[in-house]
């Protein structure tokens, strides 16, 4: 059973799989936005395929529903901007990035 499942998280590894607590971290090197998926780090997530950020007008909503739900399946995922608050679904990305720099 342990050779099956190494086998099978080597095969998910070769796919870009990532586990949730590197997701976190490959999303704030791409996007400066920090994200926390609620879920076991260790768990597996599909990997997080983007080298761009995401447009600075784009809100937090649009941004989760698109680019990282589609990641992360039905986990729960939240926001957190510079003062460690959680920013309203409309704020824009350029803003939410602004708030990293001020903190």
């Amino acid at each position: 059973m342990v050779v099956l499942w190494a086998s099978w998280f080597s095969f998910l590894r070769r796919q870009g799989a990532l586990n949730v607590g590197e997701s976190e971290d490959k999303v704030w090197k791409i996007e400066t936005v920090r994200i926390v998926i609620r879920s076991p780090l260790a768990e597996i997530v599909r990997g997080y395929p983007y080298k761009r950020k995401a447009r600075g007008k784009v809100g937090v909503t649009q941004f989760l529903k698109k680019r990282i739900a589609p990641k992360i399946g039905d986990r729960e995922v939240i926001v957190i901007g510079g003062n460690g608050k959680k920013p309203h679904g409309g704020t824009k990305l350029e803003n939410l990035r602004v708030s990293y720099e001020r903190s």
